[in-house]
């Protein structure tokens, strides 16, 4: 088959969530014979570097040139469009033009794009199959965002943005041909959304479980008593679960474990968050990390204190391969096939999460018997190998039925 992978950013260097499952996805796709051309907005110099990694792995890239902010012109579409903000960014003429010549040139069988956001170019996919793959439902993210914003300006601004998507969501997920979501949380939400018709196929997060396997010598790290969390702070789910964290959580461990350290590994982290390490030594932010699986393993506890969020956080799937114990909300662990006091630790007050996080802390046997668990989740159900196949029978599935007809 040739599959036309459509992103909002060229999946390199890999530093995001989004990213790590746009990359394997493509690695996975294009392991099984298929022929691989990806078309991507490219922003920076930076950015066109890695065209050439992508084509070593045998895989296309065309590229057209975006803008990475929010500009006036964008006010413009949105309003005269009535479109998100989000979705009028990356709107952009040459990619529809490119598109539409990609399509023609490589004899494309399915376009897939990754993420809502560029799904508006499937109106020039007439006579080819489309997929959308909604790494979040996006309205859920908005209307989660509203509920937590304090500022009442900001709290309206999003609640506007927030029935605009809605529309926007259900319009495009009822044209494309499937709709790829990443837990059966995340499609039962688009279901009520969308209601009826929709035809939408589970395709989880996963972990390279070779990758990201427990800790050895390799790591060159001993254990000590310290927490860590993973993630891109300049993802406000993200900042605030950290902000929630060090605000609200971390002052009751530090009354029964006061020596104990907090590391923070993320890139792009906001001043708020570098304010708290300031105030307090025992908070140390990293910053972007070449290799997280040296914070990880040395890490007691791993953290996800979120609040806000949609999809499946990959972050957990990366420290129970590593056998790390984790503690997280109820909303860090939605659509995951994780047991409470099976793979992880559910805790939803912030005294709740501070004693489970003790308790971890303190106790060896604790730990070793969620380790154990969480390995064995992982390595049997969000390996990409076990994924890609089922991402590869998606396509064949669309191939078939559009013979048929």
């Amino acid at each position: 088959m040739n599959i036309l992978f459509v992103t909002p950013r060229l999946p390199l260097p890999a530093d995001t969530g989004a990213k790590i499952r746009t990359l394997n996805l493509l690695k996975q796709v294009k392991s099984r014979g298929n022929r691989v051309i990806l078309l991507s907005f490219i922003y920076t110099e930076d950015d066109s570097r890695y065209i050439k990694a992508f084509e070593d792995m045998g895989i296309k890239v065309l590229s057209v040139e975006g803008r990475d902010t929010i500009h006036f012109s964008t006010l413009a579409k949105a309003f005269l469009k009535r479109i998100p903000l989000t979705i009028a960014k990356y709107l952009n003429k040459n990619m529809a033009v490119t598109l539409r010549g990609a399509i023609v040139q490589y004899q494309i069988d399915v376009v897939h794009f990754d993420h809502l956001h560029l799904s508006q170019y499937a109106q020039f996919c007439k006579g080819v199959e489309t997929i959308i793959d909604e790494h979040n439902v996006e309205s859920t993210i908005l209307k989660r965002y509203a509920q937590h914003q304090r500022n009442p300006l900001k709290r309206l601004l999003l609640k506007s943005e927030y029935r605009k998507m809605s529309v926007f969501e259900k319009k495009q997920c009822h044209s494309a041909s499937r709709v790829l979501v990443v837990s059966h949380t995340d499609k039962s939400i688009l279901e009520k959304i969308c209601e009826d018709g929709l035809r939408i196929e589970v395709i989880p997060n996963g972990v390279d479980a070779d990758y990201f396997h427990p800790p050895q010598t390799v790591h060159h790290s001993q254990e000590e008593d310290s927490i860590v969390f993973v993630g891109s702070l300049d993802w406000f789910p993200n900042s605030d679960a950290v902000s929630y964290f060090c605000s609200q959580i971390l002052p009751y461990i530090w009354k029964k474990l006061p020596h104990t350290k907090f590391y923070i590994v993320g890139r792009n982290p906001p001043a708020r968050i570098r304010n708290f390490a300031k105030c307090q030594s025992r908070i140390i932010v990293v910053g972007k990390a070449e290799d997280i699986r040296l914070y990880v393993a040395k890490a007691k506890v791993f953290v996800v204190p979120l609040r806000i969020g949609g999809g499946t956080r990959l972050k957990i799937l990366e420290a129970l391969a590593m056998k790390k114990c984790v503690v997280s909300t109820s909303v860090g662990a939605e659509g995951l096939k994780v047991k409470d006091a099976e793979h992880l630790l559910i805790a939803d007050t912030a005294l709740d999460f501070a004693r489970k996080v003790v308790m971890l802390m303190s106790s060896k046997e604790a730990r070793q018997k969620l380790t154990h668990q969480g390995r064995g989740l992982v390595a049997q159900v969000y390996d990409w190998k076990i994924i890609g196949g089922k991402l590869n029978e998606v396509y064949g599935g669309l191939m078939h039925a559009s013979n048929q007809r």
